[in-house]
């Protein structure tokens, strides 16, 4: 009879940020800043959003890269959209791509982002979720959805 080896939690999160640097792959993520509207628009005060729809802000967003590990990724040849499914993780729905991002890039750099760019293709981002491992928190994995 062996004895059972304790699992050691830190060890783990060492491997799992050594593979996401070693074999991850770069993300442009897409954030945000506080709209600036053309000079003149007539902005709604409920919703601080032009009452002119076809109105476009004049100013760019961030763009910031990040090295993510591609947890999942969902392919449909017949059209971009994901269909609704059910496995092991729970109901899955809506979401082309999950990403493995390290928690200080996710808090410090892109927890305001709204989209991303990866492998030449556009995603929304639709949720964004803390990971842990006894009980210590080591990555966000952020849901992506094609556009």
């Amino acid at each position: 009879m062996s004895a059972i080896a304790m699992f050691d939690p830190t060890a783990f999160i060492a491997a799992q940020a050594n593979l996401r640097e070693a074999a991850g792959t770069s993300a442009l993520f897409s954030i945000p800043g506080e709209p600036v509207w053309p000079e003149g628009t007539k902005i709604n005060p409920d919703t601080n959003v032009p009452y002119d729809a076809t109105v476009v802000q004049s100013n760019e967003p961030t763009l910031v890269p990040v090295t993510v590990l591609i947890v999942e990724k969902q392919a449909s040849p017949l059209r971009p959209g994901a269909d609704a499914y059910s496995s092991p993780v729970g109901m899955m729905q809506n979401m082309d791509i999950i990403l493995d991002v390290n928690p200080a890039d996710y808090d410090a750099t892109i927890s305001n982002a709204n989209e991303f760019l990866l492998n030449t293709l556009m995603y929304r981002i639709v949720e964004a979720k803390p990971f842990s491992v006894s009980s210590i928190f080591y990555r966000w994995l952020v849901y992506g959805q094609e556009l």
